[in-house]
């Protein structure tokens, strides 16, 4: 599918605007194949739920156990299924939530650091009443 995707003939005038729309064209293919594939696990988990509520509550109206049972199993498989692969879903989730949130402390971190750093450095200096900039003849006042 992603050879395919990337196989798709696209005109464009530079190889990084080809590589720009051949991402994108991409994306689309997989969006379109993630919804295909897999459905929104939301609706089929509520799906698989009342399939077997409705088994469960037909239990009385039908007169052949083994069907029912039958019904009944292949229900709760389906729901377990579908739970599974929410809570895949759910863990993936939370690792990038996790990972962007390490991202933007380190990052927060290192700006903060660097504003400290910066905080402490002699750019000026007023020497016999005159302020001064240049670092070489700060250097010699102070050393």
């Amino acid at each position: 599918m992603v050879s395919a995707s990337w196989a798709q003939f696209i005109t464009a005038s530079s190889p990084i605007q080809l590589v720009t729309q051949k991402l994108k064209q991409l994306k689309v293919t997989l969006k379109n194949w993630n919804r295909d594939t897999f459905r929104n696990i939301y609706v089929e988990m509520e799906e698989a739920s009342e399939a077997l509520k409705a088994i469960q509550a037909e239990a009385a109206l039908l007169s052949d156990f083994d069907d029912r049972l039958l019904a009944e199993i292949d229900c709760t498989i389906r729901l377990n299924a579908v739970l599974n692969r929410h809570q895949v879903h759910s863990t993936q989730r939370n690792r990038l939530q996790w990972l962007q949130d390490v991202d933007r402390n380190s990052k927060f971190f290192h700006t903060m650091n660097r504003i400290r750093k910066t905080s402490f450095d002699l750019s000026s200096l007023i020497f016999d009443g005159e302020l001064t900039f240049d670092p070489g003849i700060i250097s010699d006042l102070v050393v």
